[in-house]
């Protein structure tokens, strides 16, 4: 199971059978009470790490680049961050004119390097803005992971009323700037009311996001409160807030206010370009799991056992097999965590763990063009395609896959479609992914503050999207619940950590530092909100001489 052999003695297999207070390690070495400096004078603690998605990738990489540790990865599957990669067969994909579509990606490294026969699809596609994912961005600087700009084009249709809008975003520099698409839909003076509310709840935003009156108000009270058109949140808020946070509307309406205030406040006022992996999700991958000193993919984690007389801890396999370390930091959802946790010895962190909720979802990849319920020939032409129904208690969202990955050009259409409200045709289903997703509540908030107290007592770490307090459950809350383990366990990052991501309500929780310090490079330019306002309006002038 290792994909490769340990550099030294100090992967240690506990045997049971033989001794409670003895263990052998790989080479035959006698470990059991003694000290790590003891064992393998060459590296500090033995740390293990369970779960290689976002946050068990960059402990380990963090921890490995200090190089003080040593560090084993455990993964049940064989791809952990990779595990729904979909490997699209250009050969079998029917070459056509008609399919395409404009690119305005600058990638180069779509193909797999070990078989250019076959271009490797993120699933779900991963996507990043640097104001709202700081630590990300350092992260994949310092790993040598590769990234590119995309230029966004977005619809949003209403079926019912058969009406769609959208924008399209210019970049300059390092900021995007959206106008909006007046070409995608018939006029209606509602639209400017639509600009004056997304203007006044960006004003919101920057006024109450870090306001304490609103830390327990859940976001859905906050509409309430404030007022805002039913047919902006309904057709603009919620879809946009669904689909960031891969959950249902009634799932959003109960994220604390102070959570998706800063969210907003981050990602869509402050007019960063997005960015995706050039390579994928499977470069990243590749580039993190060098700081570990073991892997061992497919293998199962049943318990995670603190042995409080002996400072230590022992993890057993679902085959059985038992293995000792100085620390575990435990890098999966909370109800797979909950699972592996023991009874007897962390019945507390058990209970405090039923408090997050999870939500499932599915993304299909295929060619069922059907399943544009607006007009195919103008949804084709935009990157991401958001359709909204009063019938549906979430958006159905497609990304034309031809639009972003170069070696899909020319190709016939391909699409990634999150919640379809309908199975695609017979014969067009390429792959199907189901994943679970935490979600944030105020219950979950008050539990992740007392787990967060708890933290490393029993030398039992938790690290995740889910358990940065203040932070939507995305990638950067996952590399920060990473870096704030490896700083407690005495691992500096090797870059300055940006807390903008996180509530200023809850940064108290995961950092001592200047709060206002980590929102000095993220100011929004004072000029932003004109510049907004003349792109939203002057397509107005100069596309409809008729509003004279």
């Amino acid at each position: 199971r290792l994909t490769r052999q340990p550099r030294d003695s100090t992967f240690f297999k506990l045997n049971m059978n033989t001794s409670s207070s003895a263990s052998s390690s790989t080479s035959g070495n006698s470990v059991a009470g003694t000290s790590s400096s003891s064992t393998h004078p060459g590296k500090g603690l033995r740390i293990a790490v369970i779960g290689a998605g976002i946050a068990g990738l960059s402990c380990g990489w963090i921890l490995g680049k200090a190089g003080h540790h040593h560090v084993t990865l455990f993964e049940r599957s064989h791809a952990g961050l990779n595990a729904f990669t979909y490997e699209a067969p250009l050969t079998q994909l029917r070459s056509t004119e008609c399919a395409d579509p404009a690119n305005n990606s600058t990638s180069t490294e779509a193909l797999s390097p070990n078989n250019e026969d076959h271009v490797k699809i993120d699933v779900p596609f991963r996507v990043h803005i640097p104001s709202y994912y700081p630590n990300l961005t350092n992260l994949c600087r310092l790993a040598g992971v590769a990234v590119e700009t995309l230029r966004n084009t977005t619809t949003i249709s209403h079926v019912e009323e058969q009406l769609c809008w959208g924008y399209r975003s210019l970049n300059l520099g390092l900021y995007s700037v959206p106008w909006l698409n007046w070409s995608l839909q018939n006029f209606r003076w509602s639209f400017l009311k639509f600009i004056f509310q997304f203007y006044q709840f960006r004003r919101d935003c920057a006024r109450d996001a870090h306001d304490p009156a609103y830390t327990t108000m859940t976001i859905a009270e906050y509409f309430n409160l404030k007022g805002y058109g039913e047919r902006f949140l309904s057709e603009l808020v919620y879809p946009f807030l669904s689909a960031a946070c891969t959950c249902s509307y009634d799932a959003v309406g109960k994220y604390p206010a102070h959570v998706i205030l800063n969210y907003f406040l981050q990602s869509a006022t402050r007019y960063r370009q997005w960015r995706r992996f050039s390579g994928g999700s499977t470069d990243l991958v590749k580039k993190l799991e060098a700081g570990f000193d073991d892997l061992c993919y497919n293998v199962g984690i049943a318990s995670v056992e603190p042995i409080s007389d002996e400072e230590i801890v022992k993890i057993t396999t679902t085959d059985g097999e038992e293995f000792l370390f100085d620390h575990v930091v435990i890098c999966t959802p909370p109800n797979t965590t909950r699972q592996m946790l023991s009874e007897e010895h962390m019945q507390r962190e058990r209970e405090l763990l039923k408090a997050f909720e999870i939500e499932s979802s599915s993304i299909t990849i295929h060619n069922d063009a059907s399943l544009f319920v607006a007009d195919q020939e103008q949804q084709s032409k935009t990157k991401f395609s958001v359709f909204v129904s009063t019938s549906e208690t979430k958006p159905m969202i497609h990304l034309t896959l031809n639009r972003v990955y170069p070696a899909l050009k020319g190709k016939e259409p391909l699409y990634e479609t999150w919640n379809c409200w309908r199975s695609p045709v017979e014969g067009s289903v390429k792959a199907e992914a189901k994943f679970e997703r935490p979600l944030v509540t105020l219950k979950s908030e008050a539990a992740l503050r007392e787990l967060l107290a708890e933290q490393g007592k029993k030398r039992v770490w938790f690290a995740g999207s889910y358990s940065t307090p203040g932070c939507v459950p995305l990638l950067e809350g996952g590399v920060l619940s990473a870096a704030t383990v490896t700083r407690q366990l005495g691992v500096s990052l090797p870059w300055q950590a940006d807390y903008s991501s996180i509530s200023e309500h809850s940064r108290a929780l995961v950092t001592t530092e200047d709060s206002c310090k980590a929102y000095s490079a993220s100011k929004p330019l004072p000029w932003s909100s004109l510049l907004v306002v003349l792109a939203l309006i002057s397509p107005l002038v100069l596309a409809h001489k008729s509003c004279w």
